[in-house]
Order: C-alpha cells, then sequence, then structure tokens
C-alpha cells in the first residue's frame, strides 16, 4: 500500500500563498520560502528570506486594503508552477482603488 504524500502540490501552494498575502499575514507567507531562496520580479531580485520578507512587509504597509486571487494556474510539472494573480488594493490615505494582474513562476527546489 502506498502512502499519500503530505505535501501539498503546487497549485495548492500557490493558493496559499495567496491566502496569506490577502490575510496580511508575513509569518505564513514566509513559511513558503526556503532561508536561502530567490524572488526576482519588477521590484528587482531579493536574495534570501530576510530580504523578501522586507520586500513583502514595505509592500502590504503600503496598503490600507489589499486582497489577491489566483486567476490561473498551470503546473508545468518538474516542480514548476505558472500562476497568475490579480491584487485589487487601496493605497494607505486614498479612496482609490489599483487593480494589478500578475504572473509568476513558482519553483520547488
Amino acid at each position: 500500500m502506498t502512502e499519500a504524500s503530505t505535501t501539498p502540490d503546487l497549485a495548492e501552494l500557490s493558493w496559499q500563498v495567496a491566502d496569506a498575502t490577502s490575510s496580511r499575514d508575513v509569518d505564513s507567507m514566509m513559511s513558503f520560502f526556503a532561508t536561502d531562496a530567490v524572488m526576482l520580479g519588477a521590484t528587482g531580485t531579493q536574495n534570501g528570506a530576510a530580504a523578501i520578507r522586507e520586500l513583502w512587509e514595505g509592500w502590504l504597509g503600503a496598503f490600507e486594503e489589499l486582497h489577491v486571487e489566483v486567476d490561473e494556474l498551470l503546473d508545468l510539472g518538474n516542480g514548476v508552477c505558472f500562476a497568475v494573480a490579480i491584487q485589487v488594493a487601496r493605497p494607505r490615505g486614498s479612496s482609490g482603488e489599483v487593480r494589478q494582474r500578475l504572473g509568476f513562476v513558482i519553483v520547488r527546489g
């Protein structure tokens, strides 16, 4: 008899990251990153968990409200997943709304 894996698949991890971001739970968000993780994006390159945490804390701090929803997920195999997410946020001190569509790749090492 084979045992079921207790490790969430990449699609499930993507949903969990979106939920942690929407709830502004930086500790939960960081639980998805290895200590030597590298994050590449429009904000530049963050090397290591401390730099990634600093980026997330600053990003979340810029908004009074923030919600992330995964719009599309593709498991590309071999530990690689591509996701498209929609971020809806209200900047601090503003009544306006920011909508952003983001594409990202998750690689499980």
